[in-house]
């Protein structure tokens, strides 16, 4: 008797299992902003720095080892920052789009450090999307303050900044310096 209970038991809650397991899994994001994966997104995300990194670093691109920088979720070519940068990428439909790279100056201040959307998939919101994400996640975690900086040339990027309310606080030849206050 206690063999047949068991054998109902396993006959109607290893299918019921099964069904809330594939539920789940058809219900993980595959369209929108999601964490950066290092195995899933680390090449597309590099080919679009390497592509890009004129308008999304102020070193030169042999200075910089921005793989490091994406394996550590490091601030810095240095562990000391290990972690410490949040990244999150857009996804639509499972295909890349772009990405955003953000994090804390200290517990008021925080700074936008990349932006960027692939070149055949800008004018769709993307970039907007990602923006809004950091800027929204910034202010929840108690910056006041978010600053970024980005290139004269780069119109689009002071258009889509300026539309989101970041103010110019200073700018040289190579860059404008942005802020936006909670």
């Amino acid at each position: 008797m206690k063999s047949i209970t068991i054998k109902k038991i396993v006959i109607i809650f290893v299918p019921l299992l099964l069904g809330l397991g594939v539920i789940y899994y058809a219900s993980l994001p595959t369209s929108g902003i999601v964490d950066f994966d290092y195995n899933r997104d680390a090449q597309e995300v590099h080919a679009l720095f390497n592509r890009d990194w004129y308008w999304l670093i102020a070193a030169s691109q042999d200075e910089y080892d921005f793989d490091f920088v994406l394996r550590y979720r490091a601030l810095h070519q240095n562990l000391a920052s290990a972690g410490s940068l949040n990244m999150k990428v857009f996804r639509e439909n499972n295909e890349f789009k772009g990405f955003v790279a953000y994090h804390k100056l200290t517990p008021e201040v925080c700074k936008i450090l990349f932006l960027a959307v692939k070149s055949d998939e800008r004018k769709k919101g993307y970039g907007k999307q990602l923006a809004e994400y950091a800027i929204h996640d910034l202010f929840e975690h108690g910056c006041k303050k978010i600053i970024l900086i980005t290139r004269p040339g780069n119109e689009k990027a002071l258009r889509l900044y300026g539309k989101l309310g970041f103010k110019e606080t200073g700018h040289d030849e190579e860059f404008f310096y942005m802020e936006l206050n909670k």
